[in-house]
């Protein structure tokens, strides 16, 4: 059916549509209005010789997997000039598009300029001109530092996409892009603030990020002008939020469709009491699904964070809270699934009523950076569907972690010297990962059989295995892996019994 279908497509499409396969540009049709081509490493202006004849074209639309392809320079100054008509525009994959010629301005019918991954530093006003352009792609254009200050004259501009650029400030014009729907701003390192009058932007539906502005840029009042936000949106610098009641201006509480929701402070906090109320204030709405708090500089949460309203919450990230001496009780968030707690400074212990009492439905659960824990009492608390446990750089975690992970997959503890005193009963475990201990796995048994093992920069004459019984009654072990190891000694035949055939075992520097 597959088959049958794209036939009565190119039937169809018949002489209007091109795809250039080598170099047979010499039997283009002068009606065709799409041309899409296969890029090479250097694509010469001959390539596309006879496709002037092509007056009515519409789509120039190279297809490509390369990411250093090359294109001759003629074919911007003399070739594409002569597509007066044209309203798809890629130079997507060519690394040597550091500039647009001024011919690109005279295209006044294209609606689609795509430039990802060009290595464009500023994008000519001329593109400002192009009054019916629709959509512009700038994602990955890691040299581009800043727009022309009169983009706010594409009045039909639809999507706006600068994802992963080095963008230091917008124009204040784009204020007037009164039509825009999707502005990407999403892994823009440099950009710290956005104009005044963010909320002019009424029809847009996707703001991937809001900075919110210290004393010039917008403030996060705006956010509440803009009713139509959906997908994800990540605000950033909330320590520039002055009065804890702003935050309530932001809306955040009547923004359903914003289903990924993050919220960022910098810095140092001053006033932790001020911190907490602004987060307070900043509840979003129940159907939220993916939730994350970086560097709140509160003392304790606020009483929203545990609330049963929240039944949709599937993800949540809490990172950078180093002031906060508790942890929210999340037993009622019913659908959470992953769960992520990093760099929290004053936490030592964490108690059941993180989880709640009974099963939890956590599937992730992964801890990093926790200075001062201590233990992890999970008494009460059983994780049958957990098949994910990452514990990384916790220096004082001692003691055992839960006893029975029935479902767990995936284990891996690093830089935790103090832990390895036992590892959980796992009968599903696949792949084991012990970086940077001395401590021996004690009264272990694995009975099903493990895929991959890694064990980098253990530091004993004691193998970190020899309390293991039986890892795996499969005869096959996919993948070892030792790294900065002092002794061979970590692997004892009595741990692998059944074990004949090793698929992968790689041993870097290796102190026998």
């Amino acid at each position: 059916m597959h088959d049958l279908i794209n036939d009565l497509a190119k039937v169809v499409s018949g002489e209007f549509s091109f795809t250039l396969v080598g170099n047979y540009s010499s039997k283009i049709s002068g009606r065709v209005r799409h041309l899409s081509y296969a890029t090479t490493d250097y694509d010469a202006l001959d390539k596309f010789e006879g496709i002037d004849k092509a007056q009515v074209l519409r789509t120039f639309l190279p297809l490509s997997h390369r990411r250093s392809s090359r294109v001759d320079s003629k074919v911007q100054h003399d070739l594409l000039p002569t597509f007066m008509r044209l309203r798809v525009l890629s130079l997507a994959p060519y690394q040597n598009v550091v500039q647009l010629h001024d011919s690109i301005g005279r295209l006044k019918h294209l609606r689609y300029l795509d430039l990802t991954a060009t290595p464009l530093k500023k994008l000519p006003e001329f593109v400002c001109s192009l009054y019916n352009l629709q959509t512009l792609l700038l994602d990955s254009c890691m040299c581009l530092v800043e727009l022309p200050n009169s983009i706010g004259n594409l009045k039909n501009l639809l999507f706006l996409r600068l994802h992963w650029t080095a963008i230091q400030s917008l124009p204040e014009s784009i204020v007037n892009l009164s039509n825009l729907h999707t502005l990407v701003l999403s892994e823009c390192k440099n950009l710290t603030e956005l104009p005044t009058n963010m909320g002019k932007l009424t029809k847009l539906e996707r703001l991937t990020d809001f900075f919110v502005g210290k004393q010039g840029g917008s403030g996060i009042e705006e956010l509440g002008k803009l009713k139509n936000l959906q997908g994800e949106l990540r605000i950033w610098n909330l320590q520039n939020v002055f009065l804890s009641q702003d935050g309530e201006t932001a809306k955040l509480l009547d923004k359903q469709r914003v289903k990924e929701l993050e919220l960022s402070w910098a810095g140092d906090t001053e006033d932790s009491q001020h911190e907490r109320r602004v987060l307070e204030k900043l509840k979003p709405h129940k159907d939220v699904k993916r939730l994350s708090i970086i560097g709140f500089g509160g003392t304790r949460f606020p009483d929203w964070m545990g609330s049963s309203s929240f039944t949709k919450i599937v993800f949540l990230k809490l990172k950078g809270c180093k002031y906060c001496a508790s942890l929210p009780p999340l037993g009622q968030l019913v659908s959470l699934k992953e769960l992520r707690l990093e760099a929290f400074d004053l936490i030592d212990v964490v108690c059941p009523e993180l989880f709640g009492n009974g099963d939890s439905k956590i599937r992730i659960l992964s801890f990093e950076d926790m200075k001062e824990w201590r233990e992890w009492n999970s008494d009460g608390v059983t994780f049958p569907l957990l098949q994910l446990l990452q514990i990384r750089r916790c220096p004082e975690l001692r003691g055992a972690l839960p006893g029975h992970l029935p479902a767990l997959e995936e284990l891996c503890i690093d830089r935790c010297p103090l832990l390895m005193t036992s590892l959980p009963r796992a009968p599903t475990i696949r792949q084991m990962e012990l970086f940077d201990t001395s401590r021996s796995v004690q009264q272990t048994k694995y009975e099903s059989g493990m895929l991959s093992l890694m064990v980098q920069k253990f530091h004993s004459q004691n193998s970190p295995l020899q309390g293991i019984e039986h890892i795996g009654v499969s005869t096959t072990l996919g993948k070892i892996e030792v790294h900065c190891c002092d002794s061979l000694k970590l692997f004892q035949p009595k741990s692998f019994p059944n074990l004949e055939i090793v698929e992968n075992c790689y041993i870097y520097l290796l102190f026998c």
